[in-house]
């Protein structure tokens, strides 16, 4: 995924967050809200733009994403360590196959990114029932939001390449960021 995001002109960073059985999930949103903090700190040298870091994630990472859209911080100014004065909030959030938690959905408001979501009908894992509830949150706080249910698909197939309907999602997505200006020429 990363590799085809660098082909549409997307600068990606890969996160590898601690995992259970050795950490709780809450270590992982740690994990998820220093990256965000520390790709915005050092953006000027990575040649990224302030206003245009995204968070995606499929399936676990999605709910890590839907997080960082719902519990983000402006940083703490006071930290001894410069990365920490730096907020959380990510500009935009790709949820693909997302098993979202009722409390991020409860936690949508006006100030939350705008976001794409992706699931399929045939998703046996996750319900695709979650994701419309995330997007109709952001609609009810004037997010911006595409949400893409697929009737053909099995949860965690990708990029999907082959599958004629689900297969196109990469495509929209990156049509979507060019529309809402989180990709440019």
């Amino acid at each position: 995924m990363a590799r085809w995001l660098n082909s549409i002109g997307v600068a990606a960073c890969v996160l590898q967050y601690r995992l259970r059985p050795d950490y709780q999930s809450s270590v992982a949103y740690l994990d998820a809200r220093r990256a965000i903090r520390y790709v915005r700190h050092n953006a000027d040298a990575y040649g990224i733009d302030l206003d245009r870091i995204g968070m995606m994630g499929f399936s676990a990472e999605a709910v890590l994403a839907s997080q960082m859209a719902t519990r983000y911080d402006a940083g703490d100014s006071r930290a001894s360590d410069p990365v920490e004065h730096v907020g959380s909030r990510p500009d935009f959030t790709v949820l693909v196959y997302p098993g979202l938690r009722d409390q991020d959905i409860e936690r949508v408001t006006s100030d939350s990114p705008p976001s794409f979501l992706v699931a399929t009908h045939a998703d046996r894992t996750v319900s695709p029932k979650k994701a419309l509830e995330f997007s109709e949150a952001l609609l009810d706080n004037d997010i911006r939001a595409e949400l893409r249910v697929f009737g053909r698909g099995a949860h965690g197939t990708g990029m999907a390449p082959g599958l004629p309907g689900l297969g196109q999602w990469a495509g929209l997505l990156a049509g979507w960021l060019r529309t809402q200006g989180f990709l440019s020429d």
